[in-house]
């Protein structure tokens, strides 16, 4: 049986770091995927954006007005909010490019999140880190 949360019983939750980038890292890695894995990744990214994107931006308005690192979590933060916004794809070369790009947005909130000094709930190491970025 799925239980429903609350707001404030879900801002409470830990986030799992650990989880979001392993996620992340699969079709970073250019890991070849079936249609049916493609699908069930590109939901459970946007869930993952759903729960962080949030709790960055909560994390970045703490920081002061004008401050660099507030100005770069946002900038991910509305970066992460557009990728949410694409649609599955008509083709396999699209859904693929949807998957990269909630893939990327994963991995860079994640760091934003750790960062801010919301990784205490996760001690997780940096899965996702593709290519040097």
């Amino acid at each position: 049986m799925t239980r429903i949360v609350s707001e404030v019983e879900a801002d409470a939750l830990p986030i799992d770091l650990w989880t979001m980038r392993e996620a992340a890292a699969r079709p970073l890695a250019g890991e070849p995927m079936s249609g049916e894995d493609l699908d069930r990744l590109r939901n459970q990214l946007r869930g993952h954006l759903h729960v962080l994107a949030p709790a960055v931006e909560a994390a970045a308005a703490r920081l002061p007005v004008g401050s660099e690192a507030r100005r770069r979590a946002r900038a991910c933060s509305t970066v992460a909010h557009q990728a949410l916004c694409l649609g599955s794809g008509d083709t396999r070369l699209v859904r693929v490019s949807v998957v990269g790009k909630l893939a990327h947005s994963v991995r860079n909130l994640a760091r934003h999140w750790e960062s801010l000094g919301g990784a205490s709930a996760s001690t997780a190491p940096d899965l996702g880190r593709v290519g040097g970025l």
